[in-house]
């Protein structure tokens, strides 16, 4: 679900940062009111040809988008009373092998093992822009976090997804 809470508008401002640098994709799936919103932004920030909305997708065809992507990001904020205590769509997402990174919100720190190449403040896009950054460069890193998590996915191309 796309709503204000998960911290869609900070991973545009991250990809506005890095696609001037880096050819990179951002896909959201889910419904939510903030869309039209992050339409419009993305427009304004110059990276609408670089986001895909695809809206509501059946729960049997997500592993499908998991496999496509090379990195999936969760950038949850801290809200009163909502916030994401685990966040099934990253252990969706590891489970077929992505780096996950995920803001310090609620239990989603521990899911990703406290790992902290795969752990940025919420809100914080220049410190998102930097893990992400860090993914894409530093060739290591990658195994490294794969075999700690789960087994490697081989890179098929820079792709960033976020539900």
């Amino acid at each position: 679900k796309i709503t204000t809470w998960k911290g869609t508008y900070t991973l545009l401002y991250a990809l506005k940062l890095l696609k001037e640098k880096y050819d990179i994709h951002l896909h959201f799936l889910g419904k939510g009111a903030q869309k039209d919103t992050l339409m419009k932004v993305s427009k304004e920030l110059g990276i609408f040809d670089n986001v895909t909305f695809h809206g509501f997708i059946e729960h049997k065809k997500l592993v499908d988008f998991y496999n496509a992507c090379d990195i999936f990001i969760l950038p949850a904020l801290p809200f009163i009373n909502v916030s994401e205590q685990f966040g099934f769509v990253v252990a969706e997402a590891m489970a077929c092998g992505l780096p996950t990174i995920v803001s310090k919100v609620g239990g989603l720190p521990e899911v990703v093992d406290f790992e902290e190449d795969l752990l940025f403040t919420p809100g914080d896009f220049q410190d998102l822009k930097q893990k992400i950054e860090k993914l894409i460069i530093d060739k290591t890193i990658m195994p490294i976090i794969a075999k700690k998590i789960m087994p490697f996915k081989k890179l098929k191309s820079f792709l960033v997804f976020c539900a």
